[in-house]
């Protein structure tokens, strides 16, 4: 699979979703999954040929950034605070799943802060459409390595026994150091 495809499939899944959003609850879209604004094909230096997808700003930028602000100025992270992340996130998250759609690389990079109290999915190179796979196509899918090592399941990951949401949420609360 090349990058344009990755990009192509990214803003197909952004499309995909909120279309679905607005025709269930008006012309608006997901609160929690961030808008794609448009994309450009760009050709670099080397005549490489990319997609560039422009999504809405992010005003405070991912959890990442958050939380190594949090820590630097010594601001503590208030149990509120990281359920309201984790709310929005999953509320994402549950309306993706429920429309077929499993993003596949879920952490802390790619949840951004729109505002205070917005939290937003982001980066749909990953995902996968259930209703457009068949069984063989799911199986292969289902044993392909993606994601972030750190964040893989344990089902694709031998070493490890047990993932939940809350595995995120205490690398949150490690005074602003969500990569140790």
């Amino acid at each position: 699979i090349t990058a344009l495809q990755i990009a192509r499939r990214e803003v197909y899944a952004a499309k995909n979703i909120h279309n679905a959003y607005r025709a269930e609850h008006g012309n608006q879209d997901h609160p929690n999954i961030v808008s794609s604004l448009g994309s450009v094909l760009v050709t670099n230096e080397d005549r490489l040929v990319k997609l560039r997808v422009h999504y809405e700003f992010a005003e405070k930028g991912d959890l990442i950034d958050y939380f190594v602000s949090k820590a630097n100025s010594k601001e503590e992270v208030t149990i509120q605070q990281i359920t309201n992340i984790f709310v929005n996130a999953l509320s994402g998250l549950t309306y993706m799943h429920a429309n077929g759609i499993v993003h596949r690389d879920v952490k802390l990079d790619n949840i951004l802060i729109i505002t205070d109290g917005v939290h937003k999915l982001a980066d749909f190179g990953s995902v996968v459409f259930l209703n457009e796979l068949n069984d063989d196509e799911l199986c292969a899918e289902c044993g392909a390595m993606l994601g972030t090592e750190d964040y893989i399941p344990p089902e694709m990951d031998r070493k490890a026994n047990t993932y939940e949401a809350s595995q995120n949420k205490i690398r949150a609360l490690q005074e602003g150091r969500p990569n140790s």
